[in-house]
């Protein structure tokens, strides 16, 4: 497995320092992940036999309706923490990443309705989002 090319390392441990993904050729491989894609647990020869597959994720389905990429660039990082909190090893000093990871996600699927969203993140609180919208916003043009 090679870090660099793993979506988990590209829509978040990258954006740690806010790099996010730019890379068309890398981005269009993405898709439609906004977190990351856990293909690795499923092949990792460690956690052979312990998948349980079929079984719902504790709680997702109470916030399935806030993880849509414009809902997260719609939220205020306060929304977002409430929204997570029950998730206790979501950092809230890394909730800006999931900006980046909207922002990620839109720049690979892009469509116009998304452009309103993609502004938003330039206008953000945080130097990290407002600096990765607009690179979004350069290459989307």
């Amino acid at each position: 497995m090679s870090l660099i090319k793993c979506a988990g390392f590209i829509t978040s441990m990258s954006a740690d320092k806010g790099m996010g993904n730019t890379d068309k050729k890398t981005a269009s491989k993405l898709g439609r992940i906004l977190y990351g894609c856990d293909i690795c647990q499923d092949v990792c020869p460690f956690n052979e036999g312990k998948h349980r597959g079929g079984v719902d994720f504790p709680g997702l389905s109470e916030i399935v309706q806030y993880m849509q990429p414009e809902k997260i660039m719609s939220m205020d990082y306060e929304e977002i923490s409430r929204v997570l909190s029950k998730y206790w090893y979501i950092s809230k000093d890394n909730l800006w990443k999931w900006k980046l990871n909207a922002l990620t996600y839109m720049m690979n699927n892009y469509n116009d309705s998304y452009k309103e969203y993609i502004k938003l993140g330039a206008s953000d609180t945080d130097k990290r989002v407002r600096r990765f919208a607009a690179k979004v916003i350069k290459g989307v043009r």
